[in-house]
């Protein structure tokens, strides 16, 4: 299985492209904006949202249903920013 730090990283900066215009958003949206090979573990992108909880940058907003099959057609939880929001990563933290 691939869980390409690489691809972790495009993922969060994408979701934090979307969140800065303040509107909900799921991660697999910001997922969709980057190519993921299929091996790749999707797991590994809920390190994104516990960081950015954990930092008070996002909060819950809400759920939505899975606009993908590749995303199991599932229900997936939203996000909103906060006024924490980094517009990059902060430096240091782990990654998938």
């Amino acid at each position: 299985m691939s869980n390409s730090p690489s691809i972790i990283a495009q993922v969060e900066t994408q979701f934090r492209h979307l969140l800065a215009a303040k509107n909900p958003v799921a991660v697999e949206e910001a997922a969709r904006t980057v190519d993921i090979p299929e091996d790749f573990d999707k797991r590994a992108l809920g390190g994104i949202t516990l960081a950015m909880v954990k930092a008070g940058e996002i909060v819950e907003f809400g759920f939505c249903r899975s606009a993908t099959v590749r995303f199991n057609k599932a229900i997936k939880r939203l996000w909103i920013a906060t006024d924490k929001l980094q517009a990059k990563p902060r430096k240091g933290r782990s990654r998938g």
